[in-house]
């Protein structure tokens, strides 16, 4: 877990490469991806996906704030799905995670939703 672009997605390849044992990736990215391209665009954005603001900090850099709307909700609730599906037949799974993102999901809704499968943060 770590914020966005911490190096969470290549850390994760590298592992991959080097581990012996089969791991599959179901990261953040692979799932965003999965949107429709339009909504990856946070100026053309649609509400039903997510809302957004930015600040500029005093460091000057600027930081964003993505509130999810009912779309994205239902599509982080089926990606905990599909890594529990990949998890039940006893696949190894790597699920990097937007620290931001599993901030506003919560654990112990991750969690309910792996049904017991381990988090490690």
């Amino acid at each position: 877990m770590g914020g966005s672009s911490a190096g969470k997605t290549s850390l994760a390849r590298a592992f991959q490469d080097r581990d012996p044992q089969c791991w599959m990736l179901l990261g953040i990215d692979l799932f965003w991806g999965a949107l429709p391209p339009e909504q990856l665009n946070h100026h053309h954005v649609r509400p039903g996906y997510y809302t957004w603001d930015s600040v500029i900090e005093a460091d000057g850099l600027e930081y964003f704030t993505i509130r999810p709307g009912p779309y994205l909700d239902q599509a982080m609730r089926a990606r905990y799905l599909a890594i529990r599906a990949y998890l039940d037949p006893g696949m190894n799974v790597i699920a990097d995670e937007a620290q931001e993102q599993m901030a506003s999901a919560g654990h112990p809704r991750v969690f309910s939703l792996l049904r017991g499968r381990y988090l490690d943060d």
